[in-house]
């Protein structure tokens, strides 16, 4: 048997379980923990720094990422592509029309020319390639546009740039197909022939053969691919071309020589999209 004061303390020593408002009470009256305001923004930023850092795959990247319209005079053209060119192999080179006086010439034949920068953003959105395109207005069936030129400065990765730069072609522009045509170059045999390592980057993309051609300006022989528009890509705008604009009447600025004021000025280079 206990005696009088071991029992005294036992009962003492048992403390009755405290009620769910109690626990409230004493966890309100308890002091907060207060996140300094500076501490916080610096936790942001060290979260936001590494997510910068952190490597990028090109998969995060949509196409227009990789598209960069050119703002260039036509007088400054010949400078700049000829600059560029020096980074390309001839035998991409020698796969489009290169000569840059050319190059404007035919972009100009068609309609709305196109000129950009292909940059990878991966590489902190670096130049990787080269692209020209217009419209061709000899076909009245489609809406057909036409590569005339896509080189980059790595070959390694010119499908995946090419893939890009197609998906922006068909977001942005209500084309039905894109054509694009590779030049017959001489191989080390001195055999004529498509380069074989684009050909197929072109065909791994969906572009089927069409025809081959001489072509009327060089006396080359190409190739044309064609690549219809996916039934699932929709381009962002569509433009209404079932109201045609007459003009009734103009009126041409010239001088003593007979050049007019739009000839002498000089023109931009313009890329509508």
């Amino acid at each position: 048997m206990e005696s009088k004061i071991e029992a005294y303390n036992h009962i003492h020593d048992l403390k009755p379980e405290k009620s769910e408002t109690q626990v409230n009470q004493e966890k309100e009256k308890s002091p907060k923990k207060i996140v300094s305001p500076q501490k916080e923004t610096e936790k942001v930023e060290k979260i936001k720094l590494e997510e910068d850092n952190s490597p990028k795959t090109n998969n995060q990247f949509n196409s227009s990422s990789y598209v960069e319209a050119i703002d260039l005079y036509e007088d400054e053209v010949e400078e700049y592509v000829n600059l560029y060119l020096k980074k390309i192999d001839n035998k991409m080179k020698e796969s489009f029309i290169s000569d840059p006086k050319a190059l404007l010439e035919r972009a100009n034949l068609g309609q709305d020319p196109i000129w950009f920068n292909i940059i990878d953003p991966s590489q902190h959105d670096q130049r990787a390639g080269f692209a020209v395109a217009h419209i061709d207005n000899t076909i009245f069936t489609a809406r057909r546009m036409v590569i005339l030129h896509f080189t980059t400065e790595n070959r390694d990765n010119y499908q995946e740039l090419l893939s890009k730069f197609v998906d922006y072609l068909f977001i942005n522009d209500e084309c039905n197909e894109i054509k694009i045509s590779l030049y017959y170059i001489e191989d080390e045999n001195n055999n004529l022939g498509a380069d074989k390592q684009l050909q197929d980057c072109i065909k791994k993309l969906g572009f089927r053969w069409k025809q081959l051609t001489n072509d009327k300006y060089t006396n080359k022989r190409y190739i044309d691919y064609i690549l219809k528009r996916p039934e699932n890509v929709v381009a962002k705008v569509q433009k209404n071309n079932d109201e045609p604009i007459h003009v009734k009447s103009v009126v041409v600025l010239s001088d003593l020589q007979g050049e007019t004021a739009f000839n002498k000025a000089p023109k931009r280079i313009f890329t509508y999209f």
